[in-house]
């Protein structure tokens, strides 16, 4: 099913506009051992980690503080926000945990220029809010362009670190979007980075998983915001590459299909009507990309299913060229249903090439194909989806593809090398900006031993 929003006019959509109320979470998901503080990330709940300290920091001074500080007792730290990744970057096992969250204020809107700077712990609901109420003209208000969807409370300091991307039809990642960024370095001291300068820690930082500093500040690009219609149309996903052209063609900003690999069942047809039945709503070009996520959502499931254990769903991102999503398709449609894969969800969308990240995972204009898997919490349960999620990227190899860092820490280091060629040099830099290793998490030393 392809969803793609596009502009309408303005007038009929603006009575009662502002009624929404949009809240940031605060949530510390924490809980004391004799061992130490046990902290997880909030979405697969696979990532139980006993950290030896959390540090709270509210300001500059207090983030600088505290990065010296670890750096005199030779403890390393890791930062942490929303806490929503779940590949371990936020998480560094006896180490200092810098919680990011407090760290929520904007800092300085340019209305004129269309950008503003927010400290890097606040969230995209409270970066809207303050939006929504410091512009009063709704014929020329300013916005994001994208941020993640499935959740909402994610940190922008996270979306930087690991490069996000929305739904967005002609976008690349989101460094496209960053003007600047404000950065403490292991010595402590603040760095401004840019297109201009510090270019090299600017292309490090953005999709550099927290390794090169505590992201203090970032400075984005705005655009105007604007009211958008939905359209959806079902599809076969041979039509899909098609669909998108036409779309694009027509002036569609926004768009994704979301698949489902047995058309026959139930569950199918009704997530169909539902879809369908939303087709010509309007929505803001902001509003649109939030989407409702209950944290624990998962052990109400399991309770009312009775499940003998614990579970949760664990993503992957796979990037294929555009011209072979349908036999990557096929493909996995066939393996799926051999080895008994439980899809509870997928998604296709685009993303433009990334010519700016170093780590970039957007090598040419790829397909984006998102997999959310049913993850049984039992050591048989957590093989059978990272065996999954290895054939996926064994797909996407064949065709010159990808895998997003982000989710998991599954790939194998012949698949880490084949889709990020880069990475040695990625450590190698690592090393030069931070010789004393002072930042680091659980997915860096995963990835720095496997390699070494």
């Amino acid at each position: 099913m392809i969803r793609e929003p596009t502009k309408t006019s303005r007038r009929a959509f603006l009575k009662g506009a502002g009624a929404l109320a949009l809240a940031a979470s605060g949530c510390i998901h924490v809980s004391r051992r004799s061992n130490g503080i046990l902290v997880n990330d909030v979405q697969s709940k696979l990532n139980a980690t006993c950290v030896d300290e959390v540090v709270v920091v509210r300001s500059q001074t207090q983030l600088v503080s505290a990065i010296k500080e670890a750096a005199e007792r030779g403890r390393a730290v890791s930062v942490c926000g929303g806490r929503h990744a779940m590949g371990g970057q936020q998480f560094l096992k006896d180490g200092v945990l810098l919680d990011s969250t407090k760290l929520c204020r904007v800092l300085k809107f340019d209305s004129d220029r269309g950008t503003i700077e927010v400290e890097a712990g606040i969230q995209w609901p409270a970066l809207l809010n303050y939006l929504l109420a410091s512009q009063h003209n709704p014929a020329r208000a300013w916005t994001f362009a994208q941020k993640q969807t499935g959740a909402n409370r994610f940190c922008l300091g996270g979306a930087l670190a690991s490069n996000i991307h929305s739904r967005g039809l002609k976008m690349r990642p989101l460094i496209s979007d960053i003007e600047s960024f404000t950065i403490v370095d292991p010595s402590g001291a603040l760095r401004r980075c840019s297109r201009s300068e510090n270019r090299d820690l600017f292309r490090l930082a953005i999709g550099g998983y927290g390794l090169f500093g505590a992201v203090y500040s970032l400075t984005l690009r705005l655009v105007p915001r604007q009211k958008l219609k939905r359209i959806v149309e079902l599809l076969e996903v041979d039509d899909l590459m098609p669909a998108f052209s036409r779309r694009i063609s027509d002036g569609f900003l926004y768009g994704d299909f979301q698949f489902a690999i047995d058309p026959a069942s139930g569950d199918f047809e009704e997530y169909v009507r539902y879809y369908l039945s939303t087709s010509g709503n309007v929505y803001w070009s902001d509003l649109h990309q939030f989407s409702g996520y209950a944290d624990d959502f998962h052990e109400h499931v399991d309770r009312r299913m009775r499940a003998p254990h614990r579970a949760s769903e664990i993503i992957t991102e796979i990037y294929v060229p555009r011209p072979l999503l349908s036999e990557f398709m096929a493909d996995v449609r066939e393996d799926f249903r051999k080895e008994k894969v439980t899809l509870i969800y997928g998604t296709i969308r685009l993303i433009e090439r990334d010519d700016e990240s170093f780590l970039a995972w957007a090598r040419e204009p790829y397909a984006c194909v998102i997999f959310n898997l049913h993850t049984v919490h039992t050591s048989q349960g957590i093989q059978h989806s990272a065996e999954a999620f290895r054939r996926l990227i064994d797909f996407a190899i064949q065709r010159n593809g990808s895998y997003y860092l982000t989710y998991h820490r599954f790939a194998s280091r012949g698949q880490l090398e084949a889709c990020y060629p880069q990475f040695s040099e990625f450590l190698s830099l690592k090393r030069k900006f931070d010789p004393g290793d002072l930042f680091q998490s659980d997915w860096y030393r995963h990835y720095r031993d496997a390699t070494s």
